[in-house]
């Protein structure tokens, strides 16, 4: 079985508010590297931001990083109310000297040289010609988060504008996103845009045989029941099962990162993710130990697009998006901006997810590193059984750090 392609995308469209008026792991988690304090903060954010989406019958796919990242290059131009409120709604350190060693080591092991597997995340800065942005905040973007800027002419050329960024994003996410700003998205009210990608392409330590998929009946979200492709498979994995949930780990190869998926019991999903949080999750994880299993999992592909104005401004930062109130001052020099205010004008997120079953000569060769062997030979037990027949919770992680890369929800896996 391989995860095809994970894909996400965030854009910051920063306006001039003088024009816009009536607009509208295999073991426990690492809490003690460099980059833990970002760790914790994007995790804690990953599940509060998932409390916004969780109610809906559709699929949930976001990566809390990307936002985090994309988040993190606002914040360093943010001042006054307009920084404490993304400070609590993102639970960044507030002292930069914490902060951006964190990020940046944290950018570093997310973007792994000559890894068997594609995992990136890239950062980028686009700015109107002339428009006064301070060097000291460039600066830090550069340094701090491997975003460069690049001048693009927004008020004469706004399409020839949206173009060059939507190449940008398609380059960085293998072309599986050729489009994310629609036309009209970006005007000659635009002075800033800040835009991450994250890329995560790889192999499952053990594939799944094709063979082995059949059709079987999916009880999706709203009660009806469906059918789907069920990929099959008896293995030793990490996993643990109490009388609400049962809960896996299947790894990637060279175990860098794994998807942990949570399986509440039927009728149990509503109860279990009013509990669901980071220490939660973190806990639950860290409890999964080896057991034969047998797993069946649906193949499932899906997208998600959010636009995220509401959604933060209900989480606590709705000066961000307030063309009079908003205070970017550490970005710019308002008096050369002729004392126009900048503000947030849109958040968009776009996210992929595809995965299918996929055999690969790696997986043979890295599987025993999966197994234990004293810890599976000591005592024979009837396997486990693993059903992912109905509604699942699942995210993807990077083990070394517990960063939760991505996080989402299965609803309905033919959508």
């Amino acid at each position: 079985m391989k995860l095809k392609i994970i894909i996400a995308v965030t854009i910051l469209i920063i306006l001039s508010s003088s024009l816009a008026f009536g607009q509208t792991t295999a073991g426990d988690w690492n809490d003690k590297g460099a980059e833990s304090d970002t760790v914790n903060a994007n995790n804690q954010f990953a599940f509060e931001l998932y409390d916004q989406y969780k109610n809906a019958n559709d699929n949930v796919f976001f990566s809390p990083y990307s936002i985090l990242s994309a988040f993190e290059m606002a914040y360093e131009g943010a001042r006054g109310k307009t920084a404490s409120e993304i400070q609590s709604v993102f639970h960044f350190p507030p002292e930069a000297d914490v902060r951006n060693p964190s990020f940046a080591e944290l950018y570093r092991q997310i973007n792994p040289q000559n890894a068997s597997y594609q995992l990136s995340a890239a950062n980028a800065l686009w700015v109107q010609i002339s428009y006064p942005l301070n060097a000291s905040y460039l600066d830090a973007i550069e340094s701090n988060y491997g975003g460069k800027a690049r001048n693009l002419d927004f008020v004469k050329d706004a399409e020839g504008s949206r173009r060059t960024i939507n190449s940008w994003v398609s380059s960085k996410t293998n072309n599986k996103i050729p489009e994310l700003l629609a036309k009209g998205a970006i005007s000659s009210l635009t002075s800033l845009v800040l835009t991450n990608a994250v890329y995560f392409k790889g192999k499952w330590s053990e594939p799944f045989r094709e063979q082995l998929t059949q059709e079987k009946i999916f009880a999706n979200a709203d009660g009806t029941k469906i059918r789907c492709l069920m990929m099959n498979k008896q293995d030793h994995f990490r996993y643990n099962e109490t009388n609400d949930y049962q809960a896996i780990a299947l790894p990637y190869e060279n175990d860098d990162l794994s998807m942990i998926i949570i399986l509440p019991k039927n009728g149990k999903m509503a109860a279990f993710e009013k509990t669901l949080e980071c220490t939660k999750f973190k806990n639950l994880s860290n409890s999964l130990d080896w057991e034969e299993v047998v797993i069946s999992l649906p193949k499932f592909k899906f997208d998600t697009n959010y636009k995220m104005n509401d959604n933060l401004s209900m989480m606590g930062m709705p000066t961000t998006f307030s063309p009079d109130d908003a205070d970017f001052t550490g970005m710019y020099e308002k008096a050369k901006a002729g004392g126009k205010n900048l503000y947030m004008g849109l958040v968009i997120h776009k996210a992929y997810v595809d995965v299918d079953e996929e055999g690969t000569e790696a997986a043979a060769a890295t599987g025993t590193s999966m197994v234990t062997a004293s810890a599976i030979a000591m005592e024979e037990r009837q396997p486990k059984i693993f059903n992912a027949d109905h509604p699942f919770i699942f995210g993807i992680v990077h083990e070394n750090t517990g960063t939760i890369l991505f996080l989402g929800k299965v609803n309905d896996p033919t959508k």
